[in-house]
């Protein structure tokens, strides 16, 4: 097993390989995103470093980790692809090398939120009336603790003058002397004990692409995560910051969770989801959500979690987000819910 050899087998090339379709744009090529869904490329490859980053979820891959994900195989199959040796059976692997500790940086992401939160007008009018055009009241927004960015100079000089610069440029706030969501003022943070582990920021702009941007982060990916400790009747999981907060709305006595895209399961705490009578996976009402919802119905039932259950958000809606801004008839929530609301009348106070 040569690691060096395909480490430093060139990433681009072996991307086609993989089947991402790398495609030149200016001076790097980019691709989809493996990790999540999105419809502008927006995973750059960097020959320098031989490696890959995604501007719209922060995950970021050398050849290894790369063919990892693309083919959900180990640290060692991985190898063996990449240098075009025969595959090892899984009874004779040995360990794979164990994943680089993740550095904590919620320090400096929840010194940024007290610092914006206690600006005047913190939430400011354009994110404000972004946010109530799709349906998000006051009262959500505080329980997700959802901030804004009032005023990128005052953000900036604010982290120039409480952390080091080096430290700054890690967490993923500064970049090139930059803050590095001038673009996106609308914050989601990612809660994991109590603690903001990472961020992400929405762009306002209708035509902006990436729409989010991800920090670096300590491994989280559920959004909503800490709601899960406490257990509880139902657990809706969705795509999305956006939907969560909608189901939340939607769902009333329901405990709502979100995952980046289809592909952010990787580090979802499954085995939180026995605390709940009921587990519903509301994803995208498209094909990859649909088809994930089943998949993850079979793997969750095999862990042992019988009350599982794959919904659909009602058409002509995408998402649970339309859907809240829709208002469809209220029978139709009702069997979106429950599945089988006559067989499940117990469930009607949650969409009452």
């Amino acid at each position: 097993m040569d690691k060096e050899r395909a480490k430093n087998t060139d990433i681009i090339t072996l991307a086609q390989r993989l089947g991402l379709n790398p495609k030149r744009a200016g001076a790097v090529s980019v691709c989809l995103c493996p990790v999540h869904q999105e419809r502008t490329p927006s995973f750059t490859f960097y020959k320098k470093t031989n490696s890959g980053y995604c501007w719209g979820c922060g995950f970021s891959a050398d050849t290894i980790k790369l063919t990892e994900v693309v083919l959900s195989v180990d640290f060692i199959r991985a190898i063996e692809f990449i240098n075009g040796e025969k595959i090892t059976p899984a009874r004779v692997l040995m360990e794979p090398e164990p994943e680089p500790v993740k550095k904590d940086f919620s320090h400096i992401y929840g010194g940024l939120r007290d610092f914006c939160i206690n600006q005047p007008g913190y939430l400011k009018r354009p994110v404000y009336e972004y946010l109530t055009g799709r349906g998000i009241n006051p009262d959500t927004v505080k329980k997700y603790g959802v901030f804004a960015v009032p005023n990128v100079q005052k953000v900036t000089e604010f982290l120039r003058a409480t952390y080091g610069a080096a430290e700054l440029m890690e967490a993923g706030l500064i970049h090139n002397g930059v803050f590095s969501f001038i673009d996106y003022p609308l914050i989601f943070p990612y809660y994991q004990g109590g603690k903001i582990r990472t961020i992400q920021g929405r762009a306002l702009e209708p035509n902006k692409t990436p729409k989010y941007k991800f920090c670096a982060g300590g491994g989280v990916s559920v959004f909503g995560v800490d709601l899960l400790e406490p257990g509880g009747d139902t657990v809706v999981i969705c795509e999305g910051a956006f939907d969560t907060l909608s189901a939340h709305q939607l769902f009333a006595g329901a405990v709502c969770v979100g995952v980046p895209g289809v592909n952010g399961f990787s580090g979802f705490p499954f085995e939180k989801l026995t605390k709940f009578k009921r587990v519903f996976l509301l994803l995208d009402n498209d094909t990859p959500g649909q088809k994930k919802a089943l998949e993850l119905v079979k793997t969750l039932r095999a862990k042992g979690i019988k009350n599982v259950q794959s919904k659909h958000v009602p058409e002509p809606y995408k998402d649970v987000n339309d859907w809240l801004n829709g208002q469809p008839p209220a029978q139709t929530k009702e069997e979106i819910l429950s599945g089988f609301i006559q067989k499940n009348p117990d469930l009607l106070h949650l969409i009452e």
